[in-house]
């Protein structure tokens, strides 16, 4: 081979080589390419999977601590995991949580404003002057510090990361060994649910509705496509995991509340839906006079209607396997 096709193949190596490094530097960190519920990227020009370098060259004033560079003029603090940024801490105002939240916000009004949002707040105790508020957003984590009402802090990070750890980052105090070891659904059971929140005017319309009986002939509550008999698998496999549960009675074993249902369903130990139950706030004499009595007159062979009622009020309907 002459030197000429020796030099030739030698560059074109050299070109492919640095177009797979520079492809595979910029892959995460391309403004048209990263995708954040934050606005970390336009506010400090780098997102979540930026390499360390790149973040130290980019910080005003950066204090490298171990994992992490501080910034104390931008109020920031970035985490690494084998070099690249995994989370993020700030108190500066002008970071914003899908455009709209941001530290020194009133928490009340958060969750007023974003009753969509699945939060959590868990104390370490009742004296605790801090709580913190976790949700996950488009497979991405954050955590409001919450001080006297007001978020004072906000942490951004990948999913993956047990929300115990995202914590114990926002408070150093609580990184004890039982509480690190601490699952998320264990998380849940010491947290209180903010976000939760029942339309009950929507479940009244949809039992009044002229619907009502053909829904419950299938083997259905109104627009909520999961029946009687329905497997845990292919409730989690086209719906997702459930994100509010709650302990079951009688051949319930647990109770999955999904908010795009506004309703609890009712799984068996076989993992087999066996109950529908809609919360609603309806006068039995109105519901009468609609549907008649169908809880007693109304033959649905498999299944069976049951009413809830407390001072002529309805206040469950529950469709249930017999």
């Amino acid at each position: 081979m002459s030197s000429y096709k020796i030099f030739l193949s030698y560059l074109i190596f050299v070109v492919l080589l640095f177009g797979i490094i520079v492809g595979v530097k910029t892959k995460e960190v391309q403004k048209s390419e990263y995708k954040s519920v934050g606005n970390e990227y336009s506010l400090l020009n780098f997102g979540l999977g930026e390499r360390y370098q790149e973040v130290f060259k980019l910080l005003e004033d950066p204090e490298s601590k171990d994992e992490v560079l501080d910034d104390s003029k931008q109020k920031l603090r970035v985490h690494f995991t084998g070099g690249e940024a995994d989370y993020l801490i700030t108190s500066n105002k002008k970071f914003k949580i899908s455009d709209t939240i941001n530290v020194g916000d009133d928490l009340q009004k958060v969750i007023d404003n974003n009753l969509e949002l699945d939060m959590f707040e868990y104390k370490a105790d009742e004296n605790a002057a801090q709580s913190y508020v976790y949700m996950i957003i488009k497979k991405q984590s954050i955590v409001f510090e919450v001080e006297e009402g007001k978020i004072t802090k906000i942490l951004l990070a990948q999913e993956e990361i047990p929300i115990v750890e995202l914590i114990s980052a926002l408070n150093e105090e609580l990184a004890t060994e039982e509480f690190l070891e601490l699952t998320d659904e264990e998380l849940l059971e010491k947290s209180g649910m903010l976000s939760f929140r029942i339309d009950y005017e929507k479940n009244n319309r949809k039992v009044l509705s002229d619907e009502f009986l053909q829904y419950l002939d299938a083997g259905l509550l109104p627009e909520t496509p999961l029946p009687i008999g329905y497997s845990e698998n292919n409730l989690f496999n086209k719906y997702g995991d459930p994100v509010y549960i709650f302990e079951g009675k009688g051949e319930v074993e647990f109770f999955y509340y999904y908010k795009e249902f506004n309703s609890f369903v009712g799984l068996n130990e076989e993992k087999r839906l066996v109950e529908i139950k809609f919360p609603v706030n309806i006068p039995a004499a109105e519901f009468e006079k609609i549907h008649g009595d169908l809880e007693n007159e109304l033959d649905l062979e498999q299944n069976e209607l049951e009413l809830t009622k407390e001072n002529d009020m309805i206040t469950e309907v529950i469709l249930k396997e017999k």
